[in-house]
């Protein structure tokens, strides 16, 4: 249950609360999502844009490692509409794996994490992927039960996004993934086929990202297009009212390849030049190292991710005094904010991102004052109705008519997706 920090009439009240220079709305997006990251190559070629352990690349190296992977999914009979199953760890290969993906006019398809054998075989029958770009234990998964897709089966070796001392040490302590070569293509030996090619023109209202559920043999849940994920990157970019452009360090703790890391920690660290650092893991001894040494300014993070670490007694030793704002994308209630604030002496900032929302629906001010308790404020451009439940429309919501066919979602006249119950 949530509580949003708000009373609703057509005159969107709310919006008196925001901070100053924070937009009543954000403009329409005119660029497909992939844009972001070769806008900000050739802008700031040289600037740090991603580091994962002893990993780092620039703007100017991360864009032609998406293009290259791109170009591979293109020379895998990949066409624009085609759907991309994707189930990653966070790092730089599924950074470079999703954006090159979008880049080439697939449709991700994301694997929730710790999705068994049946669920993954009911995504595999409804979306019908072109192209997998998997773990190898989703791989051997997926396996099991169906052959490859037809464009093939590219296996991502976690390991591969560690520097050469890092692997040394898992393979000493048997921490090895396993072999590739028997499920499908290993990674390195599919992108270096992506050299050359054209890439399709994606317009805005191109798909980008599907949502199924592995619970579920109906139909997708929901399909954002570009323009969703590139209104919620918009509407994070002036929601941050002290972000400094092109000087930040931002670190991601939700996965890369859902609406909400893909949509505010790529998109709108990309689109602000930032640093992201990504982890691997909410293991608290990486985040205090992460915290240490490489200060970031905003954390992005689930609500399971700020649960576990409230769990902790590390977080209470971990130096946040280089954090600006550690935004959840999920409620996580008054007794573990209150726990997170009591450990660390900063105040969560919370968000809501329920399903079929790119980004955040409603945030709490960055900087203005906070309802104990709530997740904050609609989003700039984002209406909400309160009756028998939350309802909300808005520019980075899949409120689009054909939901309302395949029943896995409310869409009235107006376009407001019906959201769930909700309390004052």
């Amino acid at each position: 249950m949530y509580r949003v920090a708000a009373m609703i009439s057509t005159s969107l009240p709310w919006q008196v609360r925001y901070e100053p220079g924070v937009p009543s709305d954000v403009p329409a997006p005119r660029f497909a999502f992939p844009s972001l990251l070769s806008n900000a190559a050739a802008d700031a070629p040289g600037y740090p844009a991603l580091v994962f352990f002893n990993h780092r690349y620039s703007y100017a190296q991360l864009s032609a490692e998406v293009e290259r992977a791109a170009g591979a999914c293109l020379r895998s009979g990949l066409q624009p509409g085609d759907r991309v199953l994707f189930g990653l760890p966070n790092g730089p290969q599924a950074v470079v794996a999703a954006l090159g993906a979008l880049a080439a006019g697939g449709v991700l398809v994301p694997l929730p994490g710790g999705i068994d054998g049946d669920g993954l075989a009911r995504i595999c029958a409804r979306a019908e992927p072109r192209l997998a770009l998997l773990s190898p234990r989703l791989a051997e998964r997926m396996l099991v039960s169906r052959p490859a897709p037809p464009g093939g089966l590219v296996v991502v070796d976690p390991d591969e996004g560690l520097g050469l001392d890092l692997r040394l040490l898992r393979r000493v302590f048997g921490r090895r993934s396993a072999a590739v070569t028997a499920m499908g293509r290993a990674w390195r030996d599919w992108l270096a086929d992506g050299d050359g090619g054209t890439l399709p023109e994606l317009a805005p209202d191109a798909p980008a990202l599907q949502i199924h559920d592995p619970h579920s043999a109906g139909r997708t849940a929901f399909q954002f297009e570009h323009r969703h994920l590139m209104a919620g990157v918009s509407q994070l970019r002036v929601w941050l009212t002290d972000a400094r452009p092109g000087d930040d360090t931002w670190l991601l703790l939700a996965p890369v390849g859902e609406a909400f890391g893909l949509t505010l920690g790529l998109g709108t660290a990309f689109d602000m030049r930032a640093r992201l650092v990504l982890a691997p893991t909410v293991a608290p001894e990486a985040i205090g190292d992460i915290l240490r040494y490489l200060r970031p300014a905003y954390v992005l993070t689930t609500g399971s991710a700020v649960q576990t670490l409230v769990a902790r007694p590390e977080l209470a030793r971990m130096d946040l005094r280089s954090v600006r704002a550690w935004i959840t994308g999920d409620d996580v209630g008054a007794a573990t904010a209150a726990a997170f604030e009591a450990a660390t002496g900063l105040e969560l900032c919370q968000g809501f991102a329920p399903p079929g929302t790119a980004g955040l629906a409603t945030c709490n001010p960055i900087n203005g004052k906070r309802v104990a308790g709530s997740v904050g404020l609609p989003m700039p451009g984002v209406d909400l109705r309160l009756g028998q439940g939350l309802e909300l429309a808005g520019p980075n919501l899949a409120c689009d008519g054909w939901l309302a066919a395949a029943r896995r979602a409310r869409v009235d006249e107006a376009g407001f997706l019906y959201i769930g119950s909700s309390r004052p």
